[in-house]
């Protein structure tokens, strides 16, 4: 099999895997922080593969760029109609979350959790892995060097 077979092939089951994914169309109610919100029906959602600075957290204090990373998703999703996209299965976390991608419903579908990461609002999470792990790892140290956002403190810039 010559090359640009074998690359074609190859090109076409990623696609047929990213449009594959399952996908739903929902309302926000509610942000509670950066990385987590609440849809009109109650679901809460825990944003896949980044992390925001906590704001929220019983045992832990507001944290540096917490309230900016807050704002910023309250400002970009409250009350708007989003695009859910779950990495293979609908998986909820160990609080009763569900675990997925966020896409904004602009005229591009912009990865919200990409751009909180793109933007300093957040970092890429990489405890467990995800389909878009290598891009939001990417993004991540892009921003970092950049001092952007939550980099911009100068006790994680090292």
């Amino acid at each position: 099999m010559n090359n640009y077979l074998l690359i074609s092939l190859l090109f076409l089951a990623l696609t047929f895997a990213l449009f594959a994914q399952e996908r739903e169309i929902v309302t926000v109610e509610r942000v509670i922080d950066g990385d987590t919100i609440v849809l009109t029906d109650g679901t809460r959602i825990r944003l896949i593969g980044v992390d925001t600075p906590e704001t929220k957290h019983p045992k832990k204090p507001v944290e540096f760029f917490g309230p900016e990373a807050s704002a910023f998703t309250t400002e970009m999703l409250d009350d708007q109609r989003i695009l859910l996209i779950f990495d293979s299965t609908k998986t909820y976390d160990r609080y009763g979350r569900l675990l997925t991608y966020i896409h904004t419903l602009d005229q591009d579908t912009t990865d919200f959790c990409l751009k909180l990461i793109k933007l300093g609002y957040g970092r890429a999470y990489t405890k467990h892995p995800h389909s878009r792990l290598v891009e939001y790892t990417r993004a991540d140290s892009i921003a970092h060097a950049q001092s952007l956002g939550l980099w911009s403190n100068p006790k994680l810039s090292k």
